[in-house]
């Protein structure tokens, strides 16, 4: 009888050292779930005992640690009346409904800042950074703490390139936002905003966690919706004619938005890069690049502005338009000539040769004439996501020049055109269990028809084509905190090198790819490792191997201004048909190569490990980053 009553007192007392779970959903009176209610558990005298949110269906779990009591759960949400439940009678499981009840602010006085913190989002006030001499919004972006733009037009947040640039909410450039960034006058943007860990894919929120952030400008009343129009002309005359000239159109709408612009310059700036695509996160099918490339002499180590002699001219219209259903239908066009002249002279005496001397000058013309265009359609909404990007792409670049090698002279000729044209298309539903699925389809046909002189005075005729495809499907779902991602895909690329000959080299590549991340309190981690079995082909010969490339990141804050964080990919990549080809071919009048005609491949391993401090109060951001 002893031994069954010592048993009973151990079993009490080990269920009452357990920690209590709590299981529960919220919704308002209509019976809608709500979405980050506070469940606040409270002991004695009103100290809070644990704590917890409600997800987006309105569950919630609340865990009572080990040792702690608590005499009532309060339930608390902005907007709605505050309801309490003693402990001892709520009932597992239950739904708790919660009121709205209208909250009479009291009057504050409000002090500007010159940054401010709600959330993920940093508001940088523009008055507040600005000085006489800024122009354009990147003059004033480049002030602020933790962002840097880069003479390249790119934009940095604390070290790492913004993955969306945004106007009024709205991408209307894509990659191409130099446009706006160094033609939008400061004066016309009240605030510029950063969506730190910005997911631009509603259907992804709170599923894929990112690391990038993302760039809004909030505009000015007097600046939207109404059409802005920009004349600047400048001109001289030196040894030519001097000119820098801009014609400039834009509108801010909530429905539509535009920029257009002509500009031409021959004074040594750099305008092409206005409409270069800066980003690199949007999934995107490859082109292929070119053997051959205009005539390059190398440029000297000043600025760009005392050595260039160019005269460049850029063309460029965007237009985004938004249906009822707040889709995006966007187009565009942009136009790049350019017309360089390099000259170079050289002389090398070798000393333990009788001071033999070599003289070299070269002289090169260059002309790139290069036209793109890009239709998009997107539905980005809560649960459901769609883009489709049709983009193609056509130049008529060549160079001609002259090198005299010790007064011999030696004419030089290349055109090094390529076309491609690229579709890609994805498609996310979000389920209403929290789960989703994706399709994702990317294709691409490159075509690149060179010409190239050689010094015997033929003529080299070297035509490559790329036929890229990689289509693949995943499933989303969660383990309590674990988003996991099981993907599964197909990748081929065949090129096509034609000389005297045509090779062709084959890749195919069945993958899987799955993948986790966790993100809680402190802790960021995201895991994924492809899987997969590539088969190779060039000519007769076949090659097969299984590959494992593993990515992984880890970041932890270890306070609400200091995160230290670390990261390690490993990569291996095939060699393609430039590098395995039998075929000698000429880069350029002088150079020759040859391929090995065997498969070769290249490896890589990156680690890094960073350590930031980010003080919005203050204005202080600082990165360090090894590896």
């Amino acid at each position: 009888m002893m031994k069954r009553l010592l048993l009973y007192i151990i079993i009490l007392v080990s269920l009452e050292g357990k920690a209590q779970n709590f299981t529960g959903r919220v919704e308002n009176m209509s019976g809608k779930p709500l979405a980050s209610a506070s469940v606040v558990a409270k002991g004695d005298g009103g100290s809070v005992v644990a704590f917890a949110r409600s997800g987006q269906d309105g569950g919630f779990s609340l865990t009572i640690p080990q040792g702690k009591e608590a005499k009532d759960v309060e339930f608390l949400m902005m907007g709605f009346a505050k309801v309490v439940i003693p402990l001892k009678d709520y009932k597992n499981g239950q739904t708790v409904r919660m009121s709205e009840q209208a909250i009479a602010l009291k009057e504050v006085k409000v002090t500007p800042q010159r940054i401010r913190e709600e959330g993920d989002t940093l508001t940088y006030s523009v008055a507040g950074f600005r000085q006489k001499q800024d122009r354009s919004i990147a003059d004033v972006i480049a002030k602020m703490p933790g962002l840097e733009v880069l003479p390249t037009g790119a934009i940095r947040y604390q070290g790492k390139a913004i993955n969306k640039f945004y106007i009024e909410g709205i991408d209307l450039l894509g990659g191409k936002y130099a446009m706006a960034s160094e033609n939008l006058s400061a004066d016309k943007v009240k605030s510029v905003q950063v969506y730190e860990n910005h997911q631009p894919v509603k259907a992804l929120k709170d599923i894929q966690f990112s690391e990038q952030a993302a760039l809004n400008l909030v505009l000015k009343d007097e600046a939207k919706n109404v059409w802005q129009g920009v004349v600047d002309v400048a001109t001289g005359y030196g040894d030519n004619w001097l000119r820098d000239a801009r014609l400039l159109e834009m509108v801010f709408g909530r429905k539509k938005q535009s920029i257009s612009m002509v500009k031409a310059n021959n004074m040594g700036k750099d305008i092409e890069h206005e409409v270069t695509d800066l980003s690199s996160f949007d999934k995107t099918a490859p082109t292929e690049s070119g053997i051959l490339s205009n005539i390059s002499l190398g440029a000297p180590s000043l600025e760009p502005q005392r050595s260039k002699f160019n005269d460049t001219y850029i063309a460029a219209t965007n237009w985004l338009f938004k249906n009822k259903k707040d889709d995006d239908l966007k187009l565009q066009l942009t136009g790049l000539y350019d017309r360089s002249h390099q000259q170079q002279n050289r002389q090398t005496i070798y000393l333990d040769a009788d001071s033999a001397v070599i003289a070299e000058e070269q002289s090169a013309r260059s002309t790139r004439s290069e036209w793109q265009a890009e239709l998009l359609y997107k539905a980005n909404r809560d649960n459901h996501y769609l883009s489709n990007t049709l983009k193609g792409y056509i130049d008529f670049n060549k160079s001609e020049g002259l090198s005299m090698l010790n007064g011999q002279p030696t004419p030089q000729y290349v055109e090094p055109r390529k076309r491609y044209v690229v579709d890609n298309l994805e498609l996310i539903n979000k389920l209403k269990n929290g789960q989703s699925y994706s399709v994702t389809s990317l294709f691409s046909y490159s075509y690149l028809p060179g010409t190239l002189l050689l010094t015997n005075d033929s003529t080299q005729q070297l035509t490559q084509q790329t036929l890229y495809w990689k289509a693949y499907a995943y499933y989303q779902h969660s383990i309590r905190q674990v988003k996991l991602i099981w993907q599964a895909g197909f990748e081929t690329k065949n090129q096509w090198l034609a000389l005297s000959d045509k090779d062709r080299y084959s890749e195919y590549q069945p993958y899987i790819e799955p993948s986790l991340s966790y993100r809680e309190g402190a802790w960021s981690i995201s895991l994924n490792g492809r899987l997969s079995w590539l088969m190779r082909q060039y000519q007769k010969k076949n090659s097969q191997n299984f590959l494992a490339e593993p990515r992984l990141f880890i970041r932890y804050s270890l306070t609400s201004k200091l995160d230290i964080s670390g990261s390690y990919s490993y990569r291996w990549t095939p060699s393609d048909i430039t590098t395995i080809t039998r075929q000698a071919y000429y880069t350029d009048y002088i150079s020759c190569q040859q391929g090995s005609g065997q498969f070769e491949n290249t490896t890589g391993q990156m680690a890094s490990l960073g350590l930031g401090y980010r003080n919005v109060m203050t204005g202080m951001f600082c990165r360090l980053t090894s590896g």
